[in-house]
């Protein structure tokens, strides 16, 4: 049994992998076929897990398939994804790069690209060309080194997987970068069928009422159907309420319409950010006065509560996360009607 929010990364978890066959099917004939191949989804849908099943089922072809994994949600230039790509090489006993690259951030990232080109022409005899899985790319890199060197990185013996958050995709795939990843799997809320199946390989003995309500809470999305499950099997009553409030919560969410909804799926995924947080915003593609005035709904609506945090100089800033589903529960019974005019502070 593994209730951990962690994803699935390793070949023990293969057995409870539940409800993206597939999607895993789509990723694997793209890669096996030589082409680019994208993952898309929101927080918590299970980008990296599919991306680590595919790594684990090329990496058993016959011969294996290498797959480097570079994590790249703090890399912010191209050339630093192709500078932890050849890291990765190195690791595995390849030739390392030249280590002097020119000075320029262009220069430095078409030398790196020699490199890895290098490094990837020394490979053995019958080796396979591997897979450079880039996982939750940023939108600066990304568009960088898939667009704007799109031309030069095709020169590379490798195919690219990378995924990235569906409300960063349509940045990070505008022209000339949508051209380079033929293949885009965009991952949809699990079916309820699929939804029950990853709960019962994590908890067999639950009972089926129980099981349907965290189904209709978690919405589809494996990381909110595994917390249900573990409050159910550490909490079964807590989890009932909780299951019960989340899902009063996600419709009065629903009902202020879309722009709501994004921010709400992106604070669930950070934990708390603050109108002005550069790294909510790039999620969005929002500026900070659309964020402000959409907090400001969710806010009015109890959906979300905020702090003020410090920063030292003028005024503090209000960090803001998204009320669990008792909190929402408790505060509607004594609040106005979701949608009506509250304290947004």
């Amino acid at each position: 049994m593994s209730l951990s929010s962690r994803p699935l990364l390793t070949r023990r978890d293969r057995a409870i992998f539940a409800g993206r066959q597939g999607e895993l099917t789509r990723v694997l004939a793209a890669i096996r076929a030589g082409f680019n191949c994208v993952i898309v989804g929101d927080p918590g849908s299970g980008r990296t897990t599919l991306a680590n099943a595919a790594a684990a089922e090329l990496e058993t072809d016959k011969p294996p398939v290498p797959v480097l994994t570079v994590y790249a949600a703090e890399i912010v230039d191209a050339a630093g994804l192709l500078a932890a790509a050849s890291a990765e090489l190195t690791v595995r006993g390849w030739p390392a790069p030249d280590p002097t690259p020119r000075a320029g951030v262009r220069a430095e990232a078409i030398d790196r690209l020699d490199g890895l080109r290098r490094q990837l022409a020394a490979r053995p005899t019958g080796e396979p060309p591997p897979v450079v899985l880039v996982e939750d790319v940023s939108i600066a890199a990304g568009r960088e080194l898939f667009g704007a060197m799109r031309d030069e990185l095709w020169t590379v013996d490798a195919r690219w997987l990378a995924t990235v958050s569906t409300s960063r995709a349509a940045e990070l795939l505008r022209p000339p970068a949508d051209v380079f990843f033929e293949v885009a799997v965009t991952l949809s809320d699990l079916a309820d069928d699929d939804a029950r199946a990853l709960i019962r390989l994590r908890l067999p003995s639950a009972a089926d009422d129980l099981v349907d309500q965290i189904v209709a809470a978690g919405r589809g999305n494996p990381r909110k159907l595994v917390d249900l499950a573990r409050q159910l099997a550490t909490d079964p009553a807590g989890a009932a309420a909780s299951s019960a409030g989340r899902i009063a919560r996600d419709a009065a969410i629903d009902a202020l319409g879309r722009p709501a909804r994004m921010l709400a799926t992106e604070l669930d995924a950070l934990g708390s950010a603050a109108a002005s947080d550069r790294d909510l915003l790039d999620r969005l593609g929002w500026t900070r006065s659309r964020a402000v005035q959409v907090l400001s709904e969710l806010e009015g609506s109890r959906l979300v509560t905020h702090q003020s945090q410090g920063t030292g100089r003028g005024r503090p800033r209000k960090v803001y996360r998204l009320v669990t589903g008792p909190e929402y529960a408790a505060a509607a019974r004594v609040s106005p009607t979701p949608g009506e005019p509250g304290a947004a502070g």
